[in-house]
């Protein structure tokens, strides 16, 4: 009787982290349906713009530039974002879908260095 009483100590410390672990997912799963609920999820804010004019450059998928409809070489969008009218307040991003997100970043990161107004990202979709 005595070597049953001495398991009970061994059992009762392997019990608690389990019910630890198991109360901790449990919570963690129940909190899941209200953070999927909620309408944005953003992690950085986008920038107000009010009172402009914004240029809206895409990337098709072929990795063609196009600047408020119309198909730019790199450096026909490079002149255009340096000599872009007073009106102006923004760069509207739209990539295309077909893009692999390496090709999006890259596209994003040539167009914050090149311009010097806020870029705000558009995904396929409308998205922002």
């Amino acid at each position: 009787m005595q070597q049953s009483s001495a398991a009970q100590p061994g059992l009762l410390t392997a019990l608690v982290p389990l019910v630890a672990t198991s109360i901790t997912v449990l919570l963690a799963v129940a909190a899941l349906p209200s953070l999927l609920q909620q309408d944005k999820l953003r992690l950085h804010p986008e920038p107000a713009v009010s009172g402009g004019d914004v240029l809206v450059v895409a990337r098709a998928a072929s990795g063609r530039w196009i600047l408020n409809g119309a198909p730019q070489a790199d450096e026909g969008l490079l002149r255009q974002l340096q000599a872009r009218p007073s009106a102006v307040v923004a760069v509207r991003f739209q990539p295309s879908a077909g893009l692999a997100s390496a090709e999006v970043a890259a596209s994003l990161d040539w167009l914050q260095h090149h311009s010097r107004l806020p870029v705000l990202v558009e995904w396929p979709g409308g998205k922002r």
